[in-house]
């Protein structure tokens, strides 16, 4: 048996994108966020040791686009995600994983485990570090896919700004640095 089976020699630097100005890989069309206004809909674990997939779960994702056209099988994409960076993740069929003497699982938890290795070594860090659910947020508001009361909504949720800093007519209170 070889020593990496799994490894996807097909992932370039070029490939690695950020949430939230994903785009289509195969149209260009931007992203479009979850209902709760999330770009992504994560790996749903469904309890300890169920799937070899649910040790590397917390940076498996899915991401759905505003494609006109059917470029996604059941309208998103699979993606390896480190922080705010995403890569594209092809899983290995059972066929496939059987071939290397593996189940699919394995297979398929070893190549999330080598493709977010691959976004540690060559995303960029101030990406990697942690998601930033305010600025996923602010543009989705600019980009006319939030409401500003959605808006509004996930910023109060994530307690991210000082709501209380800004006056009632919209203006900011500015504190000098003493």
């Amino acid at each position: 048996m070889l020593a990496e089976p799994t490894v996807d020699m097909s992932w370039k630097v070029a490939d690695i994108q950020y949430l939230p100005t994903h785009r289509c890989v195969w149209c260009d069309a931007p992203g479009v966020p979850t209902p709760e206004g999330r770009w992504y809909s994560p790996w749903l674990v469904l309890g300890p040791g169920t799937c070899a997939l649910d040790t590397w779960g917390d940076h498996l994702a899915y991401v759905r686009f505003a494609c006109e056209r059917d470029c996604h099988p059941r309208g998103s994409l699979r993606v390896a995600k480190l922080g705010d960076a995403i890569l594209p993740l092809a899983f290995a069929w059972p066929e496939e994983a059987r071939s290397f003497g593996l189940p699919a699982d394995q297979m398929n938890a070893d190549r999330l485990r080598q493709a977010v290795q691959f976004l540690a070594q060559h995303a960029d860090p101030l990406y990697t570090a942690k998601e930033d659910p305010l600025a996923h947020a602010v543009y989705a508001l600019s980009a006319g896919i939030l409401s500003p009361e959605a808006t509004l909504r996930i910023i109060r949720q994530t307690n991210s700004l000082p709501i209380h800093a800004f006056s009632k007519n919209g203006g900011s209170h500015h504190v000098r640095g003493r």
